[in-house]
Parts: C-alpha cells; sequence; structure tokens
C-alpha cells in the first residue's frame, strides 16, 4: 500500500514524459481510478488515504491540500525519489490506469465519478465534508464496472510476462 503522493507523483511523471494536459484534480481522480481499479482487481487498497465525498465529487484530502492551490507548479513539483518506490508490478498497473484515463480532462473525470450508483453517488450528502466513502463500496463499484463494461478490460494488475501462458 502507498502513500496517495506517490501514486499521485507518479502519474504526474507520466504526464510530464507524455505531455498530456494536466491538473492537479485530474491527478488526483486518476489516483482514485487506480484505487478503486486496485481493490477489484487485487482485493486490496492500493494507497493508505481515505477518500472523502465532498461536493464536487470524491477527494483525497491529502492531495487536494497539497496541490488543488493556483500557486502550486504541477511542473516544478514532481518528486522522482517517491516515484521510485513503485514497484515494477504497480508500475505496470498504473500504466494500464494510465493508458484508459489519460485523454480525459479533468470535468469528463468528474463526470464518470457523478454517474448513477457511483461511490460518491451513493453516499454524498450536501454540505458534509466528513463522509468517508468506504473501500468496499469503492472495489463494488469497479468490480461492476469490470463485470458490465468491456472498454475497460486493458486494466491489469499483472505486467504479460507474469500472465501465464498455453
Amino acid at each position: 500500500m502507498y502513500d496517495s503522493e506517490i501514486v499521485f507523483h507518479y502519474f504526474l511523471r507520466k504526464a510530464l514524459q507524455s505531455s498530456v494536459s494536466l491538473t492537479a484534480i485530474k491527478l488526483e481522480l486518476m489516483t482514485y481510478f487506480a484505487h478503486g481499479w486496485h481493490l477489484a482487481i487485487n482485493r486490496k487498497p492500493l494507497i493508505n488515504d481515505p477518500i472523502k465525498a465532498w461536493r464536487h465529487g470524491p477527494v483525497i484530502e491529502s492531495l487536494h491540500h497539497k496541490y488543488n492551490r493556483k500557486e502550486v507548479k504541477l511542473g516544478k513539483s514532481l518528486k522522482d525519489g517517491l516515484v521510485r518506490q513503485v514497484r515494477d508490478i504497480d508500475a505496470f498497473f498504473l500504466d494500464s490506469v494510465w493508458s484508459q484515463y489519460k485523454n480525459m480532462i479533468d470535468v469528463e473525470m468528474i463526470d464518470l465519478c457523478h454517474k448513477d450508483n457511483t461511490p460518491w453517488g451513493t453516499i454524498y450528502e450536501k454540505s458534509s465534508r466528513d463522509i468517508t466513502i468506504q473501500n468496499r463500496i469503492i472495489a463494488q463499484h469497479y468490480l461492476w464496472l469490470q463485470a458490465t463494461q468491456p472498454h475497460y478490460t486493458g486494466i491489469s494488475s499483472l505486467s504479460p510476462k507474469l500472465h501465464k501462458t498455453g
């Protein structure tokens, strides 16, 4: 399990390497999506930070407070030391999540979170910032996506070398 900042910086590096447009909210949501897929595929959390249900969607508070300020320059905040903590097997998994969501803009990602029966949609209550979205609720949603949405089949936790053949 990782601190969410490690996963955030992994995606920040991917964005900088590939010249994909980025915002703090996009990287935060990418971290949330990776956590959800990890819960569904590996049956265990990817990050140790709680996910909160705020007005505009799911929030990882530690990332939100640190990076969602106008004066933060994301390109200059990359911490390679954090990125190097990601194990190879997890890097393959994160790369598959990156491939799935990298071309979305943050508004599209927020819209995904606001669809019917999403973890945020099932527990959000107006005027509350203290509701934690439980991992079991997140896992159920991503298991449902895995079973019913074929365009997500590219997300995998196993590198090609680790898949059994023949």
